[in-house]
């Protein structure tokens, strides 16, 4: 039997952006914002030694197992089906810690963008409202 007592750290993860009534502006990019927040690449987050130090983390944990695939990939090409199996694995891992990479150090340039979508959406939000009142 747990002596655990049901008190101490719960996690609650709540669905209510998902609700109709939700506000708007609170949901513009609530999911993406909490991967990226998950993973360290949210624009808007301060970058103080912990995120860097988890950015280079993830970075280096990604290397490694894309390291590790493209081993696997190139000390079994004497058994072609097992090799190709760990090709589209490992290709996956490139092409993430790139990205992953890329959206590190284009961090300004991101929340820029991110800042102009949510500008251009609003701003026509604002103007289908004028539309409905005439």
């Amino acid at each position: 039997m747990s002596k655990h007592s049901g008190k101490g750290f719960k996690m609650k993860i709540s669905f209510e952006f998902l609700k109709q009534s939700y506000p708007l502006n609170k949901a513009f990019f609530v999911v993406p914002k909490r991967l990226l927040l998950y993973i360290g690449l949210w624009p808007f987050s301060p970058m103080d030694l912990f995120h860097i130090s988890f950015s280079i983390f993830n970075s280096v944990s990604l290397a490694i197992g894309g390291f590790s695939e493209y081993a696997f990939v190139f000390t079994h090409l004497n058994e072609p089906l097992k090799a190709l199996d760990c090709v589209c694995p490992a290709s996956s891992v490139t092409v993430t810690f790139f990205k992953y990479v890329y959206l590190t150090l284009k961090r300004a340039d991101y929340r820029e963008s991110m800042n102009r979508c949510q500008e251009l959406f609003f701003a026509d939000k604002e103007l289908d409202k004028d539309l409905k009142k005439k």
